[in-house]
């Protein structure tokens, strides 16, 4: 584990932001029936199109990033912005990597197809239940095209 994110600070009607507190919007995860203001130091933690780590959510709820791959030191911490991605936000990345995608929209299934089978079993519970029915017909399409694609590793109650 990298570090496990403070989700205290909900965002909402009655605590919406202060940006005279240094509260912005470009500062929240939104997951999907909440926001959350990030807390320091994940608020920092930049994009890039091959990651060294991700946020993964614990049975309990509790979200913390941990490493995709190995961290050296002295290395930044870095996820892609895009696992649980499910918006239409549009941005051009500059994180320099050679495999950089350039041109993004923040929306998983948007993804090119060998990162949509690499990043299914990282999503959040909440992204997968929200979405269960298109990550099923995403699964079996890439896996119908001769991709080997997991089951997403942690799915949701539904009890």
């Amino acid at each position: 584990m990298v570090l496990e994110i403070d989700d205290r600070r909900l965002v909402t009607e009655d605590q919406p932001l202060d940006p005279a507190a240094g509260e912005h919007e470009h500062h929240c995860d939104w997951l999907g029936d909440r926001v959350v203001l990030m807390q320091e130091p994940e608020r920092y933690i930049n994009h890039r199109c091959e990651p060294n780590a991700y946020v993964d959510t614990t049975p309990d709820g509790t979200r913390r990033v941990v490493a995709y791959r190995q961290i050296w030191p002295g290395e930044e911490i870095t996820c892609d912005y895009c696992i649980d991605g499910d918006g239409d936000t549009v941005w051009r990345c500059s994180c320099g990597h050679p495999d950089c995608r350039q041109d993004h929209t923040a929306d998983f299934f948007n993804l090119p197809d060998h990162k949509l089978a690499e990043y299914i079993p990282l999503l959040s519970p909440w992204f997968v239940q929200r979405h269960r029915q298109r990550l099923e017909e995403v699964r079996r399409d890439l896996r119908d095209r001769g991709m080997e694609v997991q089951d997403p590793s942690r799915p949701p109650d539904t009890a």
